[in-house]
């Protein structure tokens, strides 16, 4: 695999540090609170890598089982890596960085090596101007990466990549050599990718896709060859589902983890193809980035001129890729690799969770590299025969793209220093996101709560206010939202406010909980008229509440304002009361009934 000359390998791997230098400055941001920094698996080191195998990911954050998307998350493999990254060095982020700036690097490197093993009878001008090198490097320059590189969290997909990559490369050796330890090589890789993120199972398709395309190998009668990547998703599958499969608290109830709830079949699929116009946008020119695609930084478009076109678009892809394939044309391989690779994270076949992301352009935009590269340096022979003529345009091309993408692509790594910088700067991209609004008016929360200074801290209670305020008027029923808002203002002083969040959030989500919070913050609000008013609206949303009714009972008879109704609600009390005689507060709330009812 390795070429005589090995100064591509050393300038790929030179361009990712010089790229991604600047991450080993950041720390941890966004999901690695899940997968690593708040992972009670990960704290106990190589102690907890069983349990990180044998269990669905957001458990080691929720020490219960959460399906936040549909299908759960099982991608155990990275989590195991940042276990033994704290057994070795504790909680490190710049550790993390560098492993992931490595594995970047690497997979730059693997990527030359295949397609220099693949395009073998392509001879290049130079091997700087290789189709090989020329992916690779478009590839690692691509500013979509950094979201994958720059957050630790991402290392599922670059290990799903390499895992992919590398059961390519030993299907191919096995053709070659008819050695049945590449076999066992391909089954290793391939279990390891699909260990890592589910988008290695689309290599099932890939990898005999290659094989048609750049060698002479009959696939019929190669069987055996792709029989590893067969046995091994079987065996996944079936790990997969007796770890993860049913059971647990479902939360894909909620518009944040499933952006299409409540949206008619035209709205979500209207969208859906929206998403591919921007997802093709984004490969072309990667400006804005941003981490939150979640509702609405994307609305719910239904089926306008942009949507349309982005399905006539793919759909003409795809069958320009089909009719062009047997010729072995690159382009169309480039094209099916993309399309193929993007299908499992399209929301057509699984609802991922989210309208769309830019990690999710990883595995595909290999696909796009190669098309670009190849049209470069085959293109350019059409219109400049001469390779002095070449030569020339050629560099010129690559070196303002490769100066425009790494520009942005070392500037955006700088957003992802910490949650606080990335989050303050994408709210300016997602603006219309009621997660960004949730996330940056929560974080204003916690810092107020860690000031001392009470005018530092009213001023970032009120940032807190008009972000989380438009996190529920864009999601009204965003649960989270109604009970920070609620804790703001009573961090503010402002009780009355505070109740009116709270009882928002008992109209969204009724619990006895929220409601006890109700009645401890009426005690702060001596206004009998306001308790009345409060209670009547309490008892209007959540009428089979014990609380509720006793308190409202009892403030009518204690104020005499209507007797006969103060009765009804505790005669109401003692029946709810008596309904559930297992409650905690059983006793304790038969004695403080007691007095009302002998009256």
């Amino acid at each position: 695999m390795f070429p005589s000359n090995k100064l591509p390998l050393f300038v790929i791997l030179g361009l990712a540090f010089l790229l991604y230098g600047n991450t080993l400055m950041n720390g941890y941001a966004i999901d690695d609170s899940v997968t690593n920094l708040d992972n009670k698996f990960v704290a106990q080191g190589f102690g907890g890598i069983s349990d990180i195998l044998s269990h669905d990911t957001f458990i080691g954050k929720t020490g219960k089982k959460l399906v936040i998307v549909a299908g759960s998350r099982y991608r155990p493999l990275s989590v195991v890596t940042f276990a033994m990254e704290h057994a070795i060095f504790g909680y490190n982020p710049t550790v993390g960085h560098l492993v992931n700036l490595l594995l970047y690097g690497f997979t730059g490197c693997l990527i030359f090596l295949l397609l220099s093993r693949l395009l073998q009878k392509h001879e290049p001008l130079r091997w700087y101007l290789s189709i090989p090198f020329i992916t690779a490097v478009l590839f690692l320059l691509h500013p979509v990466h950094t979201e994958v590189v720059a957050n630790i969290k991402g290392r599922d997909e670059i290990l799903a990549l390499i895992g992919s990559l590398f059961a390519l490369i030993y299907t191919i050796r096995y053709l070659e050599t008819k050695q049945a330890k590449y076999l066992a090589f391909t089954a290793i890789a391939f279990f390891l990718g699909l260990m890592s993120k589910e988008n290695t199972i689309t290599f099932l398709a890939i990898i005999p896709l290659t094989v048609y395309v750049f060698t002479k190998y009959n696939l019929k009668k190669n069987l055996v060859a792709f029989a590893p990547i067969g046995v091994m998703t079987v065996l996944y599958l079936a790990l997969r589902q007796s770890i993860v499969g049913g059971g647990g608290d479902s939360m894909t109830d909620s518009l944040i983890n499933n952006p299409f709830l409540g949206a008619s079949i035209a709205e979500k699929y209207g969208t859906i193809c929206y998403t591919f116009g921007e997802y093709l946008r984004l490969l072309f020119f990667p400006h804005p980035l941003t981490y939150d695609y979640y509702p609405y930084h994307i609305g719910l478009t239904g089926f306008g001129l942009v949507s349309i076109l982005s399905l006539l678009l793919y759909v003409g892809l795809g069958v320009f890729a089909l009719l062009k394939l047997p010729s072995k044309s690159v382009v169309a391989y480039g094209i099916l690799f993309y399309l193929i690779t993007f299908s499992i994270v399209s929301n057509v076949f699984v609802n991922i969770g989210v309208f769309m992301g830019e990690r999710f352009l990883y595995f595909p935009s290999l696909g796009f590299c190669i098309v670009i590269a190849w049209l470069l340096v085959e293109g350019l022979k059409r219109f400049f025969p001469s390779k002095e003529k070449q030569i020339p345009v050629l560099l010129g091309i690559i070196g303002l793209t490769g100066v425009l993408f790494a520009g942005k692509t070392i500037v955006r790594n700088f957003d992802w220093k910490d949650n606080f910088t990335l989050v303050s700067k994408d709210i300016q991209v997602s603006d219309n996101s009621a997660k960004c609004n949730y996330a940056l008016g929560e974080m204003y929360l916690k810092q107020a709560l860690a000031e001392n200074d009470k005018t530092i801290k009213n001023q970032t209670l009120n940032q807190a206010i008009p972000l989380l305020e438009k996190a529920i008027e864009i999601y009204p029923e965003y649960k989270s939202a109604h009970s920070k808002l609620g804790d703001t203002y009573y961090y503010l002083g402002d009780f009355r406010k505070s109740i009116d969040a709270n009882i928002n959030l008992i109209r969204v989500a009724p619990k006895e909980s929220t409601v006890q919070n109700v009645m401890a913050l009426l005690q702060q609000t001596p206004d009998q008229a306001f308790q009345l008013q409060t209670l009547k609206q309490l008892a209007s949303v959540m009428p089979q509440s014990f609380i509720t009714n006793f308190n409202y009972g009892r403030l009518l008879l204690d104020s005499q304002k209507d007797r006969t109704k103060g009765v009804q609600l505790i005669q109401k009390a003692a029946k709810l009361l008596e309904q559930n005689p297992r409650d905690g507060n059983y006793n304790k709330n038969k004695q403080l009934l007691a007095p009302y009812l002998g009256r």
